[in-house]
């Protein structure tokens, strides 16, 4: 029987509708989505999708709203798993790969990330909260030590075993370095030249706070050279490096006594373990201390 046209297109009108609002299928050929319905062909000539005429991110396709859209919904490939960013690598904002953080502009400041991208902390070049220095290598004697300005030993001779044959001291208040030598003994004139290539002088003070520091924190075993001396004028005491000699030094008992009577055998100051002077013969051999203005911590690279 012959359908009647009137028929095929009242069946036409009854279906129609349907197709504004699901896939369909038209096997067309020439293209491999409705961009109206939102639907997709497998290239088998399924379709998928939800009809709603909106475009959804990882479709491959860049709609309203989206930054990018790579075909997926996977971060740290290039777009942003929810296709809200393109990603760039260190500096756009996004965690990605090998990165330990990431401030976006804000990298590189004092409390940020880095500009590498790691964790703000020692070595990473930025001078943080509880650090002296960041020189972003762990180096010693070059200035800055695990974040720590240096008293660089540098030309003194600290023998085989640095740790036995000196110690070092750092007092940040007064931006000084010393650094007491007993592995190379000298003559007062020896000894002053070698604190003299290092950068500095013997050790010398002018205040009780200074004197505690040098008796107390360098350890003296025995005795060893200071500053002092009297050897432009005998019995005016004075530093080797200019510095005020103190209103009350703590001379050993019966010092200074220039050798004995009749002259001045003994024009240089040592300093013993108890931290009292004495005068005595700049030719012996003794260890000694030098002092120095703490060197200036290495530039941040």
């Amino acid at each position: 029987m012959r359908s009647h046209p009137k028929y095929f297109f009242l069946a036409f009108l009854v279906v129609a509708p349907g197709m504004a609002t699901s896939c369909f299928s038209d096997y067309a050929g020439d293209c491999d989505r409705n961009v109206d319905l939102g639907c997709f062909w497998d290239g088998a000539g399924a379709a998928s999708g939800t009809g709603t005429g909106t475009l959804s991110c990882g479709d491959g396709a860049l709609d309203a709203g989206e930054a990018c859209d790579d075909g997926n919904t996977v971060d740290c490939d290039g777009c942003r798993g929810d296709c809200s960013a393109v990603e760039t690598g260190c500096g756009d904002g996004l965690t990605c790969n090998e990165e330990q953080c990431d401030d976006g502009p804000q990298n590189g400041d004092p409390g940020a990330c880095s500009k590498e991208c790691m964790q703000a902390g020692c070595g990473d070049g930025l001078v943080q909260d509880g650090e002296e220095c960041d020189d972003q290598n762990t180096l010693e004697d070059d200035g800055c030590f695990e974040c720590k300005r240096e008293c660089k030993v540098g030309s003194l001779p600290v023998g085989s075993m640095p740790e036995a044959n000196t110690t070092v001291f750092k007092d940040i208040a007064a931006s000084r370095c010393y650094v007491r030598v007993k592995s190379s003994q000298k003559s007062w004139i020896a000894a002053r030249t070698a604190c003299q290539t290092w950068g500095g002088d013997l050790v010398a003070w002018s205040t009780a706070a200074e004197y505690d520091t040098v008796a107390q924190e360098l350890a003296i075993e025995k005795v060893a050279w200071t500053g002092g001396n009297d050897q432009a004028t005998p019995g005016t005491f004075v530093w080797a490096n200019g510095e005020a000699w103190p209103s009350s030094p703590v001379w050993a008992a019966s010092q200074p006594d220039d050798g004995g009577p009749g002259g001045n055998s003994e024009a240089c100051v040592e300093l013993d373990s108890g931290g009292f002077l004495s005068d005595a013969d700049c030719a012996a051999l003794l260890p000694y201390i030098c002092e120095r203005e703490l060197p200036a911590a290495p530039p941040t690279p």
